[in-house]
């Protein structure tokens, strides 16, 4: 078994238990203001709009996110009803211990994943806590349950500070995951450093821009964000996709990236009050709920679902080409520039081109020897 195995992920300490406070409240439309962007402004930048025109909204595909404890229902109604969202509630699917409170990276991936795919299926994954092991379980339950088409999760963690064990089972797992056939996305971080679980192969790694635009997505400018987490891997070989792209000889992040900058942040409401953030947070979440409009549009021209990602949007030149550079900007690490970069990848995407253009067969993930 040694021979086999990277290690043994051990149990954290036991959860916290408590009773989970009930909310008040109605739903109520409440538009926040201009002053940060809601779903809205990346119907516009990320070119939504001709897919919503056509009735594609996600209708047939599933979104899920990773969670730690769970999330406000009646704030994410109101939040949809606010930017003129119609949707069902998420399914909400517990792992381990009862969730005893409502944790704010769940809060927003979950508003953001299901706004941006409204007629899509939305889970979530409640682990009890934000420990690693039980972000981790969650991610291998949520992946082998095999109801979503896309999964993200924006618990993020710099690859340095994990352990071995740690970060070579997120891979293990999103290797299943793409075998499979789901598409499995991850928040790059906001530290400019190389995060887990980006840093897998077999994970979309989604970094972040400065995003200048009206509230309606009507784009000004469009800069990697000096945060962006991106870098060289510390664990895994640079994969057959990016050899024409990386100098490296390990993994190597961004793949794509959008808007996350707190200099032009993103509504989240949170406990009856309106707040904006930034983070690469918003943006794995929103890339998911776009991936899953996609799959609504192969779906409904017979085509399966997207799947494994990464050797699509860098091997196949007409999908690649509906990203848009991003070539200003830079991390303190790394500069954007023309073609593949650090922090923003290849670009940031056009859902309607991107649509379109995706093969109508994604391939698996190649053997072992390619990692």
């Amino acid at each position: 078994m040694a021979e086999r195995t990277n290690g043994l992920a051990t149990a954290d300490l036991p959860a916290e238990t408590g009773s989970l406070v009930k909310e008040v409240g109605e739903v109520i439309e409440d538009y926040p203001g201009d002053q940060a962007y809601g779903p809205p402004a990346f119907f516009g930048a990320y070119n939504m709009l001709p897919l919503f025109e056509q009735g594609i909204t996600g209708e047939g595909s599933a979104v899920g996110v990773v969670g730690a404890g769970t999330y406000h229902s009646i704030d994410l109604q109101i939040f949809w009803k606010s930017f003129g969202i119609d949707r069902a509630l998420p399914i909400r699917v517990n792992l381990m211990e009862p969730v005893f409170e409502r944790v704010t990276e769940t809060v927003l991936d979950t508003q953001w994943s299901s706004s941006l795919a409204p007629g899509a299926d939305s889970y979530v994954y409640e682990g009890p806590d934000a420990r690693n092991t039980a972000l981790l379980f969650a991610w291998n339950e949520a992946i082998g349950d095999n109801k979503v088409d896309v999964l993200s999760t924006s618990f993020a963690h710099r690859e340095d500070a994990e352990a071995k064990t740690l970060r070579h089972q997120y891979d293990e797992s999103a290797l299943m995951g793409a075998a499979i056939g789901m598409t499995l996305l991850s928040a790059s971080g906001d530290s400019a450093g190389a995060d887990t679980p980006c840093s897998s192969p077999y994970v979309t790694c989604v970094g972040g821009t400065n995003l200048v635009a009206s509230v309606d997505g009507v784009i000004h400018s469009e800069v990697a964000w000096s945060l962006s987490g991106s870098g060289q891997s510390k664990s895994f070989a640079r994969p057959y996709w990016q050899e024409a792209d990386v100098d490296s000889k390990t993994r190597s992040m961004c793949d794509v990236a959008l808007s996350a900058s707190p200099e032009n942040p993103m509504w989240m409401r949170r406990w009856t009050n309106w707040e904006a953030y930034g983070g690469t947070s918003f943006a794995s979440p929103a890339f998911a709920g776009m991936v899953a409009v996609i799959n609504s549009y192969r779906k409904a021209h017979g085509k399966p679902r997207v799947g494994y990602l990464n050797p699509l949007i860098y091997l196949h030149g007409p999908t690649r080409a509906t990203f848009r550079d991003i070539t200003k900007g830079a991390t303190k690490y790394w500069p954007a520039g023309v073609g593949w970069d650090y922090p923003t990848g290849l670009g940031a995407p056009d859902v309607a081109a991107l649509a379109a253009t995706i093969p109508e067969a994604a391939r698996g993930p190649k053997a072992r020897a390619q990692r």
